[in-house]
Parts: structure tokens; sequence; C-alpha cells
């Protein structure tokens, strides 16, 4: 399991990222490009005290820090984790409003450009459903195989999953973008969740909305999780044991152990 990594070391020797390797580079510009919280992004290198190796550093330029950094370091270290893991044991990802890149004002890695097109992780204009997860759920529990298991651990990592929160203590106001608000700080946003037979908390993940008014009769709003951003917000959150997909109906459970395997697979 990786963390993001976000408090600010003291007093340490830092310097623009060295042998970035073009791979690297095009991988984080690309994560950038896709993130529509991202407006810049610092690479550097950064020595800790009475260290000989250097770590390498992510700054990102948020457009609400608070709200946005650890779903986003979490992001970025997913990434880091699957395609360059000798890396993503030695990476900071930081906010850039650390003292640490005060120098560096001008020497961005990224810098958003207005006009420039901003690509959701998802398309948002488009219901949620997941009908080849629902297909191969339904097949797993008629028939339970090796094969069949094989499709289903392909489905759950390509899926796209629907998470309610009641928002009546969320505050909101107009954001700049035409169709979107900006959450406000302090809001909170509360998620139901569901316990196993000992009494531990699980996160509900959904296919599609059916599955959500099955298992809730309450007004519910909902978040739009990649299965790669749900498996990363789980791990990082100690009171979660794992997860259940469709609690009210195949009610599968997935361990923190399996979702690591997910996420690495």
């Amino acid at each position: 399991m990786f963390k993001s990594r976000v408090a600010a070391p003291t007093q340490v020797g830092s310097r623009r990222a060295q042998n970035v390797s073009p791979e690297l580079a095009n991988a984080i510009r690309q994560m950038c490009e896709t993130s529509p919280e991202v407006a810049g992004c610092y690479l550097l290198d950064m020595q800790m005290p009475g260290a000989r190796e250097m770590n390498f550093v992510v700054g990102l330029v948020l457009d609400d820090e608070t709200l946005q950094l650890e779903v986003v370091a979490n992001r970025f270290l997913g990434m880091l984790q699957q395609d360059f893991p000798a890396l993503a044991d030695k990476t900071f990802v930081m906010p850039s409003s650390q003292p640490l890149f005060q120098r560096y004002a001008g020497f961005e890695f990224y810098v958003r450009t207005e006009g420039s097109p901003v690509v959701p992780p998802v398309d948002l204009n488009t219901p949620v459903e997941n009908p080849n997860l629902v297909a191969v759920l339904n097949e797993f529990e008629a028939n339970r195989s090796e094969q069949s298991q094989q499709e289903l651990f392909r489905q759950l990592d390509s899926a796209i999953y629907l998470v309610p929160f009641f928002p009546d203590e969320m505050q909101t106001k107009p954001s700049l973008k035409l169709g979107q608000v900006t959450i406000e700080k302090d809001s909170i946003i509360k998620i139901p969740a569901c316990a196993d037979h000992d009494g531990k908390d699980y996160l509900p993940l959904f296919t599609d909305c059916a599955a959500i008014q099955a298992w809730i009769d309450k007004p519910v709003s909902t978040l739009v999780m990649p299965a790669s951003e749900a498996w990363s917000f789980i791990l990082s959150k100690p009171h979660y044991a794992g997860a259940f997909v469709n609690p009210a109906g195949s009610r599968l459970q997935l361990s923190k152990d399996l979702i690591q395997y997910l996420q690495s697979i």
C-alpha cells in the first residue's frame, strides 16, 4: 500500500529534477492534462537531512488544495506505482503552497493554459451503468470457476462506480466553469457505510442508480469514481476494511488485500 506524502520536510536541499526520462515526463504530463483539478506541476529532486540519495518530488498547483490534494496525489502515486514502481517509493507529492517551491516560480514542468481542453476521467454526460460487470457478477454467482473469477477481476478493475452521499451539510458556490460548483471549505460530505458480520465498515460501490435505489430509500447525491480512484480512496482510509459492490444485490465483498491486488494488475 502506498500513501500520499504531503508533509513538507524542513531544511532540505532541492533542485529542479534531473534525469527525468521521456517516458516519465510523458506520463506525468498526461496525468496533468487529464486531471481537471491540476493547474500546474513542479518536478524537483529533494535531499533529506543526513541522506545521501535524492527523492523525487511532484509539486501540484490545484484549483482547491484543501479538497483536491488527497485524491489527486493518490492518482499520481497510483500511476507511478503501476508504471514506475522503483520510483514510487522515493516520491513525495506535495502542494505547491509549501515554501519549498517558492524559489522555482516560473520553472513549472506543466502549466494549464486558458482555453486548453480539460478532459475529465469519465464522461459525466453518460449515465453510469456497467452492464458488463453486472453480467459477470451474475455469472460468477452461478459459476465460481477460475476463469469466471479472472473475468470478474478484469471487469471490477475497469468499471466506473457510483458512491452515494448525503449533501445536506455540504455547502457549494458557483464555479467559474459552466455546469460545475465548488464545494466550500469545512463542508461535510456524509457517505453511508456497509458493515460486515464483525461490524467493520466497508465503502458501498454501485454499478448503477437502480442498485443504489435497491439499497437505500432516501434521496442521495452520487460521486462518480473510476475503479483506480475507488481503490486509492478505500486504501487511504484506515476505517474502511474494504468495499461491497451492490450491497443490496450481489453484495460482493472486496477486502483491502484484494483491492491492493486489483490495483496491481
